[in-house]
């Protein structure tokens, strides 16, 4: 009971954020694309905080976001936790990383490429 109490009120938190992500993003004229895209970075952290309630952890950096979608072996999955794995707004994969024990979910933007100026963050 406590568990999913726990999941619900980590839901509630959650939805909150994705609420204010497009909230913020539409509201202020954002390129539209920027804002799909800020959502869809919404949506994976909460797939991965839901496996951190279940699993006592992050999936690891060589499970990757795959692991969101089927089981990388990870004790206590009660997954899937997404359909399938989002892409970009511009059809590219995420990248998933793990700096200090926290996700770092990254996009590579309009131009396509990781590590330039336009990348959209989770941070």
């Amino acid at each position: 009971m406590k568990t999913r109490i726990t999941t619900a009120l980590l839901l509630l938190v959650l939805a909150l954020l994705v609420y204010s992500v497009v909230h913020v993003s539409v509201g202020h004229g954002r390129h539209p694309m920027l804002s799909v895209t800020r959502v869809s970075i919404a949506n994976i952290n909460a797939a991965l905080a839901l496996h951190k309630v279940d699993c006592g952890a992050y999936p690891t950096v060589a499970a990757g976001l795959s692991s969101l979608v089927t089981n990388a072996g990870a004790t206590g999955w009660k997954g899937p936790y997404l359909r399938n794995l989002p892409t970009d707004a511009w059809g590219q994969n995420f990248a998933y990383s793990l700096k200090e024990g926290v996700p770092d979910i990254r996009a590579a933007g309009p131009d396509m490429k990781f590590d330039t100026a336009d990348d959209i963050t989770s941070k």
